[in-house]
């Protein structure tokens, strides 16, 4: 794989070339990602103890906090992100819809604020 840095908009960005393989499909290289980052404010240190739940498209995956990566065909989606915590199965639910085209890589922020009744902020870049 061939890495070489771009300036897009102001901003460094990472771009990856590679050649396609024989046997290989254009399918395959181009197949959308899209990059969940879920956080919380600081002193709410005992989210540590609850698990995030990321959900694309109704399939829900149980993750940790941090940054996860899931391959998704192109088109609309839509990603919800909460967690349980006491009796609320559903704490901090947040959505957003999102259209990713073949090959693109979408980034979605989730940050929790520290009152547990208020839906997370989410940001799509």
């Amino acid at each position: 794989m061939n890495e070489s840095q771009s300036e897009i908009d102001g901003r460094s960005s990472q771009v990856q070339t590679r050649t396609v393989q024989e046997g290989q499909t254009m399918t395959e290289q181009a197949k959308p990602v899209i990059e969940v980052k879920t956080g919380f404010f600081p002193l709410a240190f005992f989210l540590f103890f609850c698990t995030p739940r990321i959900e694309i498209d109704g399939y829900v995956y149980k993750t940790s906090w941090g940054t996860q990566s899931y391959q998704v065909v192109p088109g609309q989606h839509k990603v919800t992100v909460y967690f349980g915590y006491l009796w609320m199965r559903r704490c901090g639910e947040n959505t957003v819809y999102i259209n990713v085209a073949p090959g693109q890589a979408l980034h979605v922020d989730y940050s929790m604020p520290p009152w547990m009744f208020a839906a997370g902020s989410m940001r799509v870049w």
